[in-house]
């Protein structure tokens, strides 16, 4: 999947701003894994807390992929201003120049952002798992706004919103692998005291729902067969521990086939 979007970003017609979505997208993933190592270090007691704009922006200075991901971007808007003779230069002009070059710089990675988070909007259109990104409110404040770009997100390469919705959906999607349907499980597991302290259980469930809230279903029945498929998981496991071989070889036949081979009751297509 990070193939397919950084080969999107090469995709795109126009070579300039192709040029200028490839370190965007290279950013974009580099927070990612950054993203994933914070919360993996994660331990002890208490939520998790993300890493707030301060971590971002020292990230984004002291991190050399990302560095070298900026220094591509630069580059290549520097070959638009000398282009348009805008480049720095000694002298008076040099000065006269700087917001010239901002507005420029601006312009390009508006239209940018704006070809990116299109492509990937339309990709996840009609997704269940993932269309509800498309109303998430960066989202549609930008294209309320006209696709426009402030002066802080031209600087502040991590707000812009193609950046951002990359990491929303592989963050949604690597939710979506075997530790979510664990949490699930947990929905629909009757938790065993002599194991599990309240406070466990607890977090326990609160983890599951924040991974079905993230899910998102189009429609309330799509969350009930979820719960359904968790059930039905659950029931299954619980009969191949009784006692009688017959019952435990009947249950673990029904779970291997329908269950565990496809996950066909656990994922809704």
């Amino acid at each position: 999947m990070r193939k397919l979007v950084f080969a999107a970003a090469v995709g795109i017609q126009d070579g300039a701003l192709s040029n200028l979505a490839q370190p965007l997208v290279r950013i974009a993933l580099k927070l990612l894994m950054l993203l994933r190592a914070h919360r993996a270090a994660h331990a002890g007691p208490g939520a998790y807390v993300p890493p707030d704009d301060a971590a971002h922006d020292d990230w984004m200075t002291n991190e050399q992929d990302l560095l070298d991901a900026v220094a591509e971007l630069e580059a290549e808007l520097t070959t638009h201003y000398v282009k348009d003779k805008i480049d720095a230069t000694t002298g008076a002009g040099s000065a006269a120049n700087v917001p010239k070059r901002a507005n420029k710089g601006r312009m390009l990675l508006q239209k940018v952002n704006s070809i990116v988070r299109d492509g990937l909007l339309q990709a996840i259109r009609g997704k269940t798992l993932l269309s509800h990104l498309e109303n998430k409110e960066y989202v549609t404040e930008e294209i309320e706004n006209l696709n426009t770009i402030t002066t802080a997100q031209a600087t502040r390469l991590v707000s812009l919103t193609c950046v951002r919705l990359i990491i929303d959906i592989f963050s949604v999607m690597a939710k979506r692998g075997g530790s979510g349907k664990s949490l699930f499980q947990d929905l629909c597991s009757l938790p065993d005291p002599s194991k599990d302290s309240w406070p466990t259980v607890e977090r326990r469930l609160l983890e599951a729902k924040s991974h079905l809230l993230t899910l998102r279903p189009a429609d309330p029945e799509a969350v009930i067969d979820v719960m359904i498929a968790m059930q039905m998981h659950t029931l299954l496991q619980q009969g191949t521990l009784l006692p009688d071989e017959k019952y435990r070889e009947a249950y673990r036949l029904v779970l291997a086939t329908h269950l565990d081979s496809s996950d066909l009751f656990l994922w809704p297509r």
